[in-house]
């Protein structure tokens, strides 16, 4: 049997009650030929044992079990477990629309100096008194080319399909920033700097869509906000300290964004203010030196 031309990887942890219906809409794609590699950190191994019995009326699905966390970690080593020539990822708390994977591959084998491509992440309605779902959306179809291509993206790995030759090429996943991380975001940001930074291209494919249905109440939000500003910082003062100009750029337009975000706050007197997100970019820039980084691959590196 050949290989499948697409392996889609599914990182989980302690949400065997949601996978379900993420994992049934991916099944229920248009294109047809992938495989499907669920990876469970999980403590009771409760979403391996759902990818099992649907892998009973469905063979392409098979399950990964990992018993140390880190959404990185079990992204990496979903795709190093697997065998297709393009690697999609989506979360555990998303769902696909039928033609998802038909816009991704579509797109990719369009372009084939192209390493990247990021879909759709519309946010599921939810009642925005309680909280908010994060999402991104591109506002239309885009070819990127460069580091600076960076300046104007904004993927995020709930819906980011690579080629294997460049996940390949730069690493994968910074295992050290991410949810379960030392840093707990931007491993998919990052990621894509990196594959930039290779000399590949990277697309913005609008019309591949995944829900993100990932509710976050007011009541925690604003400490996720400012561990995300820390870890947005840090990702690119790695980058920074192994002399790459753009990657300051980077983390200078992530700073004149919350600087102006505070002077508008202040102006039409709304609060918060917003200088906790601006004060956390500091404090990220500060404890990217916590760690070393990697003077080839630029990943992150815990001290010895």
């Amino acid at each position: 049997m050949s290989a499948p031309r697409v392996s889609v990887v599914m990182p989980t942890r302690d949400r065997a009650h949601l996978i379900e219906g993420a994992l049934r809409s991916i099944l229920a794609n248009t294109y047809r030929d992938f495989e499907l590699v669920l990876v469970d950190q999980g403590s009771d191994g409760g979403a391996a044992i759902v990818a099992e019995r649907l892998a009973q009326s469905d063979p392409r699905v098979r399950a990964v079990r990992d018993s140390k966390p880190g959404a990185s970690r079990a992204r990496n080593l979903g795709a190093a477990s697997s065998s297709g020539e393009f690697i999609v990822f989506i979360d555990d708390d998303c769902e696909a629309e039928p033609d998802w994977l038909e816009h991704l591959v579509a797109a990719l084998d369009a372009h084939p100096d192209a390493g990247i491509a990021c879909g759709s992440v519309p946010s599921a309605p939810c009642d925005g008194t309680k909280g908010f779902i994060w999402g991104w959306v591109p506002s239309k179809p885009r070819y990127l080319k460069g580091r600076l291509g960076k300046l104007l993206d904004g993927g995020i790995s709930a819906n980011m399909a690579f080629r294997r030759t460049a996940f390949e090429q730069v690493g994968g996943f910074d295992e050290l920033l991410g949810p379960g991380s030392h840093f707990v975001a931007m491993e998919d940001q990052e990621a894509a700097y990196r594959v930039l930074r290779a000399g590949y291209a990277l697309l913005h494919v609008p019309d591949a869509t995944v829900i993100h249905y990932g509710f976050r109440d007011w009541t925690s939000a604003s400490g996720l906000i400012r561990r995300t500003y820390v870890a947005i910082a840090a990702a690119y003062m790695k980058h920074a300290r192994r002399g790459d100009p753009v990657a300051v750029l980077l983390l200078l337009q992530e700073t004149m964004r919350a600087t102006l975000n505070v002077l508008t706050s202040v102006a039409l007197r709304r609060r918060p203010i917003g200088l906790g997100r601006l004060g956390s970019l500091f404090v990220g820039a500060y404890r990217s030196f916590e760690l070393d980084v990697d003077a080839h691959s630029t990943l992150y590196r815990k001290r010895a």
